[in-house]
C-alpha cells in the first residue's frame, strides 16, 4: 500500500502541479456556463474550497449558490471535479461525501 500523496507543498502550501491541473479543470468547468461576476469569482472560490483556509466554508457556500445556475450535464461534471479537489470542510458544506 502506497502512502497518500500530498496535495500541496508542506512549507508554502502551494498546490503540486497535478493538483493545479485539477483546480484549473474545476475552474474551467464552472466558468463554462456562468457569466459576469459569477464567472469572475470562480477562481478564488475554487482555490479557497480546495484547501483548509479560514474562508473555505464561505467559498463552498458561494460555490453551492452558483451550481444551480449551470446546466445538468455541466453540473454533473462540476460535482465530480469539485469532489476530487475539495477539502473536507468544503465537501461537507457542499453535501458531498468526504
Amino acid at each position: 500500500r502506497e502512502p497518500p500523496v500530498p496535495n500541496n507543498f508542506h512549507q508554502c502550501g502551494t498546490a503540486y502541479p497535478w493538483r493545479q491541473a485539477a483546480i484549473a479543470n474545476a475552474i474551467e468547468v464552472l466558468q463554462m456556463e456562468l457569466e459576469g461576476h459569477d464567472a469572475a469569482s470562480i477562481p478564488e472560490l475554487v482555490a479557497a474550497a480546495s484547501t483548509e483556509v479560514p474562508g473555505t466554508q464561505i467559498a463552498a457556500l458561494k460555490l453551492k449558490r452558483n451550481l444551480p445556475k449551470i446546466g445538468k450535464a455541466t453540473y454533473d461534471v462540476a460535482i465530480k471535479v469539485i469532489s476530487d479537489i475539495a477539502s473536507e470542510t468544503a465537501k461537507k458544506t457542499l453535501g458531498l461525501k468526504p
